[in-house]
Formats: C-alpha cells, sequence, structure tokens
C-alpha cells in the first residue's frame, strides 16, 4: 500500500489478468501481510478488481523476499519458474509469451490470441 512500484504496476497486472480471465490455469493472486483495513482501503482506490489476499502467519520462506513488489509465477503443479525484483510491465508480449507457456504446458491447449 506503500510502494509506489507497486500501485504503479497494479494497471499492467489487472491488464494481464484480463487477457486470461477465460483460463481456468490462470490466476492473479496479490498478497499483502499489512493490516486487513489498510489493504481493503487501498484495494478498493488502486485495486482496478484484483483480489487481494492477507498473510496472517507470515510468508512462506519460499516467497518472502525484502524488495518490493515482488512477483512470482508458478507452473501448474505449484513450482515457482519464475521471480522478479522491482516492477514490470505485466501486459507487455514478453510476459503473454511466457504464460502462454505455462498454460500450455498445463493444459495442453493453444496460447491465447491476443
Amino acid at each position: 500500500t506503500w510502494c509506489r512500484p507497486c500501485i504503479e504496476e497494479i494497471p499492467t497486472i489487472a491488464r494481464l489478468s484480463a487477457h486470461y480471465r477465460d483460463q481456468d490455469a490462470f490466476a492473479v493472486v496479490l498478497v499483502s501481510d499489512e493490516d486487513p483495513d489498510v489493504v481493503s482501503r487501498f484495494a478498493q482506490a488502486h485495486g482496478q478488481g484484483l483480489a487481494f489476499f492477507l498473510v496472517r502467519e507470515g510468508f512462506p520462506a519460499s516467497l518472502w523476499e525484502e524488495s518490493r513488489p515482488f512477483t512470482v509465477l508458478f507452473d501448474c503443479s505449484g513450482e515457482i519458474v519464475y521471480r522478479r525484483r522491482g516492477a514490470a510491465d505485466w501486459s507487455h508480449a514478453s510476459v503473454k509469451h511466457v504464460v502462454d507457456a505455462l498454460l500450455e504446458r498445463c493444459s495442453g491447449r493453444s496460447p491465447v490470441a491476443d
């Protein structure tokens, strides 16, 4: 809620999410360990309809990173296949290429057309 690069990348995350909205094996999850009221107000102001989840007991060690934003992509078996420190344009064609490959590997279906 305080991280300017995090706020700036949310629109690109929302565009990526919208692009893959019909894919069963694709989900966008934004996670915070901040106060629930703060996160709720932030989601209403900046969330663009994305789902926000709160961590109650602390992040798993494999997902913890001091850097913000910190983004992780998982494959369909739950394995981490990509880690990114810092902001990114998540709606960029290069990201879609990676997501398409993961979806194809997981489902055997063709990638989503632009």
